[in-house]
């Protein structure tokens, strides 16, 4: 086994869900920002650009203005903190997302997210659910 895959085991691990919903997404399939911001320890802004909006756009599109939501990029979100449901141990997430990862250059899941690189996180998901080597 590489050090790579260890150092993920170490800090992702199966577990069941815990959760009744990822957090940031509400049964009615609204977009709570907020909610998905202070999960993954991001700033309104930091996840707006992740989604690649305009700043402000959070705050209105959780006030209840525009109508133009990039649905894909936040069903990406959506999907990522399922994943994280589904394998980081909850009271470690904040430490998860902060380490810096070889697989991914050193760098964090935290950054990548920021970075709109999501996808990237959800790939790895799918690699190690489907038993894959990194």
């Amino acid at each position: 086994m590489s050090a790579a895959t260890q150092a993920r085991k170490l800090t992702i691990s199966a577990r069941p869900k815990t959760r009744p919903e990822a957090g940031g997404v509400s049964a009615g399939n609204d977009f709570d920002f907020v909610t998905a911001g202070q999960r993954l320890g991001l700033t309104q802004e930091q996840l707006a650009r992740a989604l690649n909006l305009p700043a402000r756009s959070p705050r209105h599109l959780n006030a209840g203005r525009g109508s133009n939501q990039p649905h894909k990029r936040i069903r990406d979100v959506h999907q990522l903190l399922s994943r994280m449901d589904e394998y980081v141990v909850a009271s470690q997430e904040n430490q998860w997302l902060s380490s810096r990862l070889e697989i991914f250059g050193g760098r964090s899941p935290r950054e990548l997210i920021v970075d709109g690189r999501i996808r990237d996180l959800l790939a790895e998901f799918d690699r190690l659910r489907d038993g894959l080597p990194a």
